[in-house]
């Protein structure tokens, strides 16, 4: 009952959202502004389009809560008063998942992925073949059927002038190079599974799963590094695919998306990192700081 309760309300509200878009629409269709986007420089626009394009997106959310009703009515949606990020946003339904005694397994999944029908099945699979896996990640393929990442790595973290960052596989074309799973250092946090038993342990020490203070971005190859002094294996699944339309959220090159990662980077090699080795990162954070202005 709580379930369709809340359903019907977040339909109501967005409904009611909708409307409020349509008279801004109407009231400023003519009234000239500069338009930012994620891809592109700002170009002139109306503000009546701005906000089409926004009631475009929550018309999209509306659809998508009618195709859940009809076809997963067992699907259990928490309600939160405002945005937490990815790190406290997960952090949340962890919990709720964990009041199940029956939950083995917990699967982050991003909302700009298509799955393949046997990626689930494939992520349990690789993570039963040793007991020490605790977190297993997906290959994830961009749009333009490439490989964005297969998990992170730490040595890339400090290389970040390297084109893909701390992504595994970034930018690989051939599939067949990451054919069988491997032991890599940390999940990507796009479509990750981990054990409950690895949760409850880093709940134990840390009083939460995700780093909340990150809000969004890294906190995957934090949570890997904990897992990781905790005893756990990281396993990358090659059967587990799916593709990433990748930052439809915050935007590829958005200013918050930037200023979360620079940030966050930064958090985490000042937890693990040694002196000698946050040096070397500094290092080439300046490297990757002159490439940019140039």
């Amino acid at each position: 009952l709580r379930f369709k309760e809340s359903l019907n309300l977040i339909e109501e509200n967005l409904k009611k959202l909708l409307l409020g878009f349509g008279k801004k629409i109407k009231e400023y269709k003519d009234l000239p502004c500069m338009a930012y986007t994620h891809l592109q420089p700002a170009e002139p626009t109306t503000l009546g389009c701005r906000f089409a394009v926004y009631a475009q997106d929550v018309l999209l959310d509306l659809k998508l809560l009618n195709f859940v009703k009809k076809n997963f009515p067992q699907i259990r949606i928490i309600l939160l008063d405002k945005n937490y990020g990815f790190a406290e946003g997960n952090n949340e339904g962890i919990k709720e998942a964990f009041k199940d005694k029956k939950v083995e397994y917990i699967v982050c999944l991003n909302n700009d992925t298509i799955v393949d029908k046997n990626w689930l099945k494939e992520l349990i699979a690789s993570s039963e073949k040793e007991e020490s896996i605790g977190m297993v990640s997906s290959l994830v393929i961009l749009p333009d059927k490439s490989i964005h990442n297969i998990g992170l790595s730490l040595e890339s973290a400090l290389e970040l002038n390297k084109d893909g960052g701390i992504s595994i596989g970034y930018g690989v074309k051939n599939l067949k190079k990451f054919n069988k799973d491997i032991e890599i250092f940390a999940p990507s946090g796009t479509a990750v599974l981990f054990k409950r038993d690895m949760l409850k342990d880093i709940y134990r020490v840390n009083k939460e799963f995700f780093d909340e203070d990150f809000f969004a971005y890294v906190e995957d190859l934090d949570i890997g590094f904990i897992g990781r002094y905790l005893g756990y294996k990281c396993k990358f699944s090659s059967k587990a695919r799916l593709i990433h339309l990748h930052s439809q959220t915050l935007g590829r090159a958005s200013p918050r998306k930037i200023f979360l990662i620079k940030r966050n980077t930064f958090l985490l090699a000042i937890k693990y990192l040694s002196f000698s080795r946050f040096i070397k990162f500094l290092e080439e954070q300046i490297k990757l700081n002159l490439r940019y202005a140039k």
